[in-house]
């Protein structure tokens, strides 16, 4: 809590956190507002506990923490912006991870384990944007239910891609990325506290952040940048071309498997 507390100028607005255990919860874990509700083994290490225990563990309560304010003291609008509170809670769960627990490595194994996964997943022929076009509410939630993959393996794909997207955000905001991004998600909270948003409001935040960091152009391209991530599907494609004699990336389209 006291990671969150540091970082958000909105005070956590209740009394108190309290964390209720279930055998067979089926969610896994859930963020009540002030009541998170979880399996044991989400929630519960001991000295026998090896580091991939104590990593998920780690990283689970971090991430129904942050849910308390990105989800329920600030609101998406409709499910088909889910994959924003979820991108959040994911990305600051394992920024909260690394600062307390360093030696977990949280950052590093959401790379190298679930990351590396759900990209593998995204260049098939069914893989959907994590923003669904065109839909709302229940549709949106089932739009997330391609063949031969669960819907839990899906939502957690798109958990891990807006991660995916918050860190490179934070990257193209250079110098000083990491107060720029906390500025931002500081000056989001204020805005919409205990209201309901909608991705593109979001996402228009996240330009103007980048706008304040770095000028118009670093604007125009993070509004680029979020189009291609966020509402097409697949991965966007780099391409290296030589310019000047130069090399420069240029980032062209999405990528596919029957495009390969």
């Amino acid at each position: 809590m006291d990671f969150f507390q540091n970082h958000l100028t909105e005070p956590y607005p209740l009394a108190h956190l309290q964390v209720v255990l279930s055998v067979n919860f089926a969610a896994g874990a859930m963020e009540n507002f002030g009541l998170i509700v979880s399996r044991g083994e989400y929630m519960v290490v001991d000295a026998q506990s090896d580091a991939d225990t104590q990593r998920r563990v780690s990283y689970v309560i971090s991430h129904e923490i942050a849910h308390q304010w990105f989800g329920n003291v600030v609101t998406n609008a409709d499910w088909s912006d889910l994959y924003v509170q979820e991108g959040l809670a994911t990305f600051l769960g394992y920024r909260c991870v690394d600062t307390v627990y360093p030696a977990l490595q949280g950052s590093l194994h959401f790379r190298m384990g679930d990351v590396t996964a759900y990209y593998a997943y995204d260049v098939f022929n069914y893989s959907t944007p994590i923003k669904p076009q065109g839909l709302s509410g229940l549709e949106a939630v089932n739009s997330f239910s391609p063949v031969s993959y669960t819907k839990v393996r899906v939502e957690r794909r798109n958990h891990q891609q807006s991660a995916l997207i918050l860190e490179a955000v934070e990257e193209a905001m250079n110098a000083a990325a990491t107060d720029a991004m906390w500025a931002m998600l500081n000056a989001f909270v204020d805005r919409y506290r205990y209201a309901c948003y909608s991705s593109a409001q979001f996402e228009q935040a996240v330009v103007e952040a980048a706008r304040v960091a770095q000028g118009e152009v670093a604007a125009k391209k993070m509004e680029r940048f979020l189009q291609s991530w966020i509402r097409q599907p697949g991965l966007p494609v780099v391409r290296a071309v030589r310019s000047r004699g130069k090399l420069v990336l240029v980032q062209v389209g999405s990528m596919r498997a029957c495009e390969a």
